[in-house]
């Protein structure tokens, strides 16, 4: 079973991601990020271990507890990019209404007029004919 995760984790951290393949592999970003922290936590193991010190139990919670606060800081950050964009999304909705009210202001104009010509040819004014 820890074989199967560890293959499934290496191969969707080295598949190139393009166009053709981004969105079939939504899980490749975090299978990258695993991999990465299960590769630098072995290394520190392997390093410790080549300089004689000893890997216990705290020291791999707190290697672990470091690795978390560093992701909960991406995570804060993702929340601020989040409202940046919804933001701008906002802006850009208004913009977009201000100028299609904008375009559609002739249109109206144009109904307007034709409608007070209207009334005057109703009430027997030609408001072509010079006074």
């Amino acid at each position: 079973m820890v074989e199967t995760i560890a293959d499934l984790i290496w191969e969707l951290s080295i598949l190139k991601i393009d166009k053709r393949n981004e969105n079939l592999i939504p899980g490749q970003k975090t299978a990258i990020k695993i991999g990465k922290g299960l590769m630098s936590m072995g290394l520190v193991e392997r390093y410790r271990d080549g300089f004689g010190f000893e890997s216990d139990k705290n020291f791999r919670d707190s290697f672990l507890q470091e690795q978390v606060k560093r992701l909960e800081g991406e995570v804060i950050d993702l929340r601020n990019n989040d409202e940046c964009w919804r933001y701008l999304n906002q802006e850009l909705k208004q913009q977009l209404t201000d100028l299609c009210e904008g375009m559609a202001e002739p249109d109206q104009l144009r109904t307007e007029n034709e409608y007070l010509h209207r009334l005057l040819r109703e009430n027997g004014i030609d408001p072509y004919q010079p006074r």
